[in-house]
């Protein structure tokens, strides 16, 4: 996406609030986009995945339990049943077995 606005960037005019993009908040708010974006593009390399959805796979192949998986992540057992359903979707799956052959048979 290119660097974030310099102070002399003509590129970004004044907002209409009195601020142009030389503002820090700006700039932070372009920083998370540029992050988000990149988030985005990675996401979409592994059948709409996103990063987390493929550590839990990747930790549902290694046998893990659903509180296992939260345990190693730092998030709540709710939040592991979440990406499972997220990712049971987009691979077309319905159960914690399938989506591990389905990753068996990715991986050869």
């Amino acid at each position: 996406m290119g660097n974030p606005p310099s102070d002399d960037d003509e590129r970004f005019p004044d907002n209409g609030e009195g601020r142009s993009m030389k503002d820090s908040d700006d700039r932070e708010e372009w920083h998370n986009l540029t992050l988000e974006t990149r988030d985005r593009r990675q996401s979409d390399v592994h059948d709409g995945l996103s990063r987390r959805e493929r550590t839990v796979l990747t930790q549902l192949q290694q046998g893990m339990s659903n509180k296992e998986i939260s345990l190693a992540l730092g998030i709540s057992p709710r939040t592991v049943q979440k990406h499972l359903q997220r990712i049971y979707y987009h691979l077309g799956v319905q159960t914690r077995v399938e989506a591990i052959v389905w990753m068996h048979q990715r991986v050869r």
